[in-house]
């Protein structure tokens, strides 16, 4: 369970640098008509992404504590 668990905190780690990696180009605005987009929309895309995988993250252990609930509801 131990190596499940530092494998799952190995790759959220990886997706958290990965993300900031992505607000920084996105903010610096490199490439063509990277100048087009601002910076406050460019650090944006990197927080509806960060919230997505969080609520993926999220919802099997609501569904979990529904479960429990139901299952417990009457003791």
């Amino acid at each position: 369970m131990l190596t499940v668990l530092s494998i799952f905190g190995l790759y959220i780690v990886g997706v958290l640098a990965a993300l900031l990696v992505i607000a920084w180009i996105n903010t610096h605005g490199f490439g063509p008509g990277g100048d087009e987009i601002p910076s406050a929309l460019g650090a944006l895309s990197w927080i509806t992404v960060l919230l997505i995988i969080i609520l993926f993250i999220v919802y099997p252990f609501i569904l979990f504590y529904d479960w429990c609930h139901n299952k417990f509801e009457n003791y």
